[in-house]
C-alpha cells in the first residue's frame, strides 16, 4: 500500500513540476535564457545534416555521436514540430520526470514518504537552468539504478546501470564520472557472498559501459583525435571553471540575516553539511543488518553529491543549486528518515525534528532568491484549475510561434531586432556569423551559423588550429552579413583573442551600420564587399542581400 501511495505521489509531482515551470514560458526568448540556445542551434544545425566535430566545434565534452545534449532537441524538433514548444516539452519534462524519480528512489531506500516527498520539493524549487536538464535527470535516474544494482546485482540491474553510464557520456563526458564512481563504489561496498562475484558484476558494469560508448569514441577519433579531443575539452573547461569559479567562501551579513546573500549562503552551506552528517549517521548504522545494501546505496550517494557539489556548485550560485540537488535530496531525506534510529526511543522525535526544521530551512531559503511565490503565482498554481489551464493555453501558443515566421514589431524584444533584420535581409541559404557572444541571435533569424560556431566569445577555441579551420570552412559557406559586438568591446575582446579571424572580417567585409539594443549600441553590422545589396532596410539603414 505505501509503495502504491508513493507511486500515485511521484505522478502528481511530475505533473505538479512540470506545471510549475511551463507555465511560466512565453516572452521574448521564449522563456529561456540566452544560453540556452548555445545547445539548440547546434540541435538546429543536426537537423540539416551537420554532425558535431565533423562540421562544427562541440561545446565542450559532447561531441561523441550519437550526441544526446543535441539529438534529443532534434527528436523533440521532430515530434513537436520547428518551433520552441518542443524544446520546453523536452527540458521541463525531463525535470519533472527528475523531481518524480527523486521522490521514489528516497521513498525506496528509506520506506518513509515524508522524506521522500520533502526530497522532490528540494528538488523542484531549486529551478534548474533549463538547459542544465541532463544534469538533473542522469543524477536522478542513475541513483536509482544504483540503490537497485547494489539490492539487487543481477545481470538486468548491472548492464542497466552500464548502459545509462554510457547515456551519461553521451550528453556529457564528465557525467559518467559521476555515476560511474557512485555505481563503483557501491558495488564495492555492499556485501557478497563470494568476492569474486563482485568483480564479476563489476566486469560487466564497465564492459557495458564501454562497449555502448565504443560508437562515440570511433567518432571522436575519425573526426578529432582522442588525444586532441581531451586536451581541447579539458582546456574548455579550465577556462570556464576560472571564470565561474567561486573564488571565495560564500559570507553572511549579520546586520540583516534574511538578506538574499545570507539565505544563498545558507543553502549553500546546507548542500555540503548534508555530506558529513550523512557520514556520521552511516558510521554509527554500521551494525545495523536489517538491510546491509542500504549503507553500499547511501555511500554511494555521499561520493555522487560530493562530485557534483565540487563541479557543479560555482559562481551564481541561485542558478548552481538545481544541478546538484538531486543526490543531495535524497541525502537530506534519508539522514531524515535515520537519525531517529540513533538515539532511544523517547528521543527520536527530537532528532527527527531537528532534521526536519534544517531541510524546512533550506527550502524556505530558497523561496525568496528562487522567487518561488512569484512562479507560482505566474502560473496558476495558487490560484486555480482553470487558470493553470489557461496559462498552459497561452505558454504553449507562444511557443509555437516561435521562432517568429512572419516578424511584427512586438517581436523585436532586446537583441531579436538584430534576429529580424537577418531574416528579413538574407537568404534562408544563408548563413550567419556572429562575432560576439549572441546565440538566440541565429536561432532566432532561422540561419544556421557560420564557421562551424554559433558564436565567437569568453575566448572559446580561439588557438590558431581552431581559428584556421573557422576560416576553412567559412570560405564555403555564403556569409553576407557578420555581426560584431560594439567598436570598443570588439576592440578590446574579439580582436586580440581571434586575430586570424579578425584579419579576415577586415579584408572581406566592410562595416555598414550597427543596430542600437535599449538605446545603446550593441552590434556592429558588416557586409561581405564583394555582394551586392538588393535594397536597404530601413529601419537600420542596413543593406539587404534578399
Amino acid at each position: 500500500m505505501k509503495t502504491a501511495v508513493a507511486i500515485a505521489s511521484a505522478a502528481a509531482v511530475g505533473v505538479i513540476a512540470f506545471l510549475y515551470r511551463f507555465n511560466t514560458l512565453g516572452g521574448g526568448l521564449g522563456g529561456f535564457d540566452n544560453d540556452h540556445f548555445v545547445h539548440f542551434s547546434r540541435a538546429i544545425q543536426l537537423l540539416h545534416g551537420e554532425q558535431p566535430i565533423r562540421d562544427f566545434m562541440d561545446a565542450g565534452l559532447q561531441g561523441g555521436w550519437p550526441s544526446l545534449t543535441y539529438y534529443a532537441s532534434v527528436w523533440a524538433q521532430q515530434i513537436w514540430g520547428d518551433s520552441l514548444v518542443g524544446e520546453a516539452y523536452l527540458t521541463v519534462g525531463a525535470l519533472a520526470i527528475a523531481a518524480a524519480v527523486t521522490l521514489l528512489v528516497a521513498f525506496l531506500s528509506t520506506r518513509q514518504l515524508l522524506p521522500a516527498l520533502a526530497a522532490a520539493a528540494l528538488v523542484m524549487v531549486t529551478g534548474p537552468k533549463l538547459y542544465n536538464y541532463p544534469k538533473v535527470l542522469v543524477t536522478a535516474v542513475a541513483a536509482g539504478l544504483v540503490l537497485q544494482a547494489v539490492r539487487r546485482p543481477t545481470r538486468g540491474p548491472v548492464v542497466l546501470l552500464g548502459v545509462w553510464t554510457a547515456v551519461a557520456a553521451l550528453f556529457r563526458h564528465d557525467y559518467a564520472v559521476y555515476v560511474g564512481a557512485a555505481a563503483l563504489v557501491g558495488l564495492l561496498v555492499r556485501p557478497w557472498p563470494r568476492r569474486s562475484d563482485c568483480w564479476r558484476a563489476i566486469g560487466l558494469y564497465v564492459g557495458v559501459a564501454t562497449v555502448c560508448f565504443l560508437p562515440a569514441l570511433g567518432w571522436i577519433e575519425r573526426y578529432e583525435g582522442v588525444a586532441t579531443y581531451l586536451r581541447d575539452g579539458l582546456a574548455m573547461s579550465r577556462r570556464e571553471s576560472q571564470r565561474t569559479d567561486l573564488h571565495r567562501w560564500p559570507a553572511f551579513t549579520l546586520s540583516d540575516p534574511l538578506a538574499s546573500s545570507n539565505l544563498v549562503s545558507w543553502t549553500y552551506y546546507m548542500f555540503w553539511a548534508v555530506i558529513p552528517l550523512a557520514l556520521i549517521v552511516w558510521w554509527l548504522r554500521r551494525r545495523d543488518d536489517r538491510d546491509p545494501n542500504e549503507r553500499a546505496f547511501v555511500l554511494a550517494l555521499i561520493v555522487m553529491a560530493t562530485m557534483v557539489n565540487t563541479f557543479f556548485l560555482r559562481g551564481n550560485l541561485p542558478a548552481r543549486f538545481g544541478d546538484a540537488a538531486v543526490p543531495v535530496a535524497i541525502l537530506w531525506a534519508w539522514v531524515l528518515a535515520r537519525s531517529g534510529a540513533l538515539l532511544r526511543s523517547e528521543y527520536r522525535p527530537f532528532a527527527w525534528v531537528a532534521t526536519s526544521l534544517v531541510l524546512a530551512s533550506v527550502i524556505a531559503s530558497i523561496f525568496p532568491f528562487g522567487e518561488v511565490g512569484r512562479e507560482l503565482d505566474t502560473g496558476g498554481l495558487t490560484d486555480s484549475r482553470e487558470k493553470v489551464a489557461r496559462r498552459y493555453a497561452t505558454a504553449k501558443d507562444e511557443l509555437r510561434a516561435l521562432p517568429p515566421r512572419i516578424w511584427h514589431d512586438r517581436d523585436e524584444v532586446g537583441a531579436l531586432a538584430a534576429a529580424r533584420y537577418l531574416a528579413e535581409c538574407t537568404a534562408p541559404t544563408d548563413r550567419v556569423l556572429v562575432a560576439t557572444y549572441a546565440t538566440e541571435v541565429g536561432v532566432f533569424a532561422r540561419r544556421l551559423f557560420a564557421a562551424g560556431q554559433p558564436t565567437f566569445g569568453l575566448g572559446f577555441y580561439a588557438d590558431e588550429p581552431h581559428q584556421r579551420r573557422a576560416l576553412d570552412r567559412l570560405a564555403t559557406q555564403s556569409v553576407p552579413v557578420v555581426l560584431t559586438a560594439a567598436a570598443d568591446e570588439y576592440a578590446s575582446d574579439f580582436a586580440p583573442d581571434y586575430p586570424l579571424v579578425a584579419r579576415y572580417l577586415e579584408n572581406h567585409y566592410a562595416e555598414v551600420g550597427a543596430i542600437d539594443v535599449d538605446n545603446k549600441p550593441r552590434f556592429r553590422v558588416l557586409a561581405r564587399r564583394d555582394r551586392t545589396p538588393v535594397r536597404t532596410y530601413q529601419r537600420f539603414g542596413l543593406p539587404c542581400f534578399h
